[in-house]
């Protein structure tokens, strides 16, 4: 959305990322009122989450109809790939959320026992997203891959 929107003010249609804001957060509020009551808290980012996702929609839709372009061959590909990624990486996550709990949280649930579980967590998500991505040979992640690798090689060099 952030990429989006700012589109639309180059264009001169100031009014189409405006009406895709006001239609995310009406969806927002439906979202949250109707899932509320089943997922408690969490419901709250489950919405806020899809009513993103809905005003992006919202900027595809008129962007490809203004400008065309907006959608090709390897784009459902690519998301394909990316959405499979963050579905292991979440599964994952919570996996070793739930692993930590039952295993090691028990016999210290003090704050650095929950940092080391959501540290653990995150690190592993982050580990299985960017091993899928490589995998499934998303060309960004091979990409960050390659400058991490030269900032770390010039930081040596520097010494």
């Amino acid at each position: 959305v952030k990429v989006a929107a700012p589109v639309f003010y180059t264009l001169g249609a100031p009014r189409v990322p405006v009406l895709a804001t006001v239609a995310a957060v009406a969806a927002n509020v439906l979202f949250n009122l109707g899932l509320h009551p089943r997922h408690g808290f969490r419901a709250l980012a489950l919405g806020t989450s899809l009513a993103a996702l809905c005003n992006l929609g919202i900027l595809l839709v008129a962007y490809q109809r203004r400008c065309g372009g907006a959608w090709h061959r390897g784009l459902g590909a690519g998301l394909a790939r990316i959405t499979l990624a963050a579905a292991a990486m979440g599964g994952a996550a919570w996996a070793c959320d739930r692993g930590f709990v039952r295993w090691l949280a028990p016999a210290s649930p003090g704050t650095l026992s929950r940092l080391l579980e959501l540290g653990l967590a995150l690190g592993v998500g982050a580990a299985v997203y960017l091993g899928l991505c490589r995998l499934l040979g998303l060309e960004e992640v091979a990409e960050l891959g390659a400058r991490l690798r030269g900032r770390l090689a010039r930081g040596r060099g520097s010494r």
